[in-house]
Formats: structure tokens, C-alpha cells, sequence
């Protein structure tokens, strides 16, 4: 669960359950690509190609684990064009 302002906060009255992973997210504040399950068709590097090129410009947490991960595995990325970035949209 990403809070980005007060409303968010505000809505946790109507959730019943929570799940929550043991991946450094919530202790650094900060999500990691662990693993890639690829759609039929797509190799794990080809997803982590594609997907990563397309978050490349965006800011979003989980954007960058992306991105991070490609670095990692020293994917190189397509070029982007257009890109916008909606804030608060995901």
C-alpha cells in the first residue's frame, strides 16, 4: 500500500484484510523485482526488456524496482517516446 496523501489514509476503515510481504518494502520503504513470470510467449528477459523500458522515465516505486532490476541484469532498454506520467495514477 503506497500513501501518497490523506485521503488513502482515510479509506483503511473499509479494509478488512492486509497482506504484507517481507521484502524490504515496508522496513526500507522501498520495493525489489524479486522474479519475473512472463505471459506465454515471452522469455523472463524479454518481459523484464519490455516492461522495464516502458516504466525507464517514470518516478513510480514500483517503475524503478523495474528498472532496477533490468540494470541488474544488464538489460538493455527500447527507446521510449511520448511518455507522460499521470500522478496518482499508477
Amino acid at each position: 500500500v503506497l500513501f501518497r496523501d490523506a485521503s488513502s489514509l482515510e479509506e483503511l476503515h473499509r479494509i478488512d484484510t492486509l497482506f504484507l510481504d517481507k521484502t524490504g518494502t515496508l522496513t526500507e520503504g522501498r520495493p525489489t523485482c524479486l522474479g519475473i513470470q512472463p505471459a506465454s510467449g515471452f522469455t523472463d528477459g524479454e518481459a523484464l526488456r519490455l516492461a522495464a523500458s516502458v516504466e525507464q522515465m517514470s518516478e513510480h516505486p514500483w517503475g524503478r524496482a523495474i528498472c532496477d532490476r533490468a540494470a541488474m541484469d544488464n538489460v538493455t532498454l527500447a527507446e521510449v517516446a511520448d511518455f507522460r506520467a499521470a500522478p496518482g495514477q499508477g
